[in-house]
Formats: structure tokens, C-alpha cells, sequence
């Protein structure tokens, strides 16, 4: 993956945030073109889907950290600080 998606002069254009920019703004775009075409009411829907944005971002955090547990490592009942773990 490449950590950095463009340069534009002097600024580095950094490819995660861009590109998660890129997709929520397709998300809520396409939200409210399905919210017209079933015949709901589209500002409720994009209400509802700029709430949702940040559990659903969350959520997705969480699993994936879940799901790589060993990567991240344990926390230490002494320390309270995070441990290795031979993963």
C-alpha cells in the first residue's frame, strides 16, 4: 500500500484518510439516491447516516482489532500496560 497517494506541491496527500473521505462521501451520496428512488424521505436518511458514520467507524475499528488480537498484544494485569506476546 502506499502510505502517501499524491504530492501536490509541497503537500503530501496521505492515501488512508484520503481514500476514506473518498468512500464516505460515496456512501452517503449513493444513501440518499437509493432514499429518492424508494420514496423516503432523503433528509432523514442522511440524518441517520451522518449519525451513524462514527459507531459504524468504530465498529469497524474494534473488529479489526478483534480479529489481529495477537498482533496488538495482551494487556498485563501488574502494569496495566501492554505486554508482548509471541504471536
Amino acid at each position: 500500500m502506499r502510505p502517501v497517494l499524491c504530492r501536490i506541491r509541497n503537500v503530501s496527500v496521505p492515501s488512508y484518510p484520503a481514500l476514506l473521505y473518498v468512500g464516505l462521501n460515496c456512501g452517503v451520496i449513493a444513501g440518499n439516491l437509493a432514499a429518492h428512488q424508494a420514496g423516503l424521505d432523503a433528509l432523514r436518511v442522511y440524518i441517520a447516516t451522518l449519525l451513524l458514520i462514527v459507531p459504524g467507524l468504530a465498529g469497524a475499528r474494534l473488529l479489526f482489532v478483534s480479529i489481529n488480537w495477537g498482533w496488538y498484544g495482551i494487556i498485563s494485569a501488574k502494569s496495566g500496560t501492554f505486554a508482548e506476546v509471541d504471536a
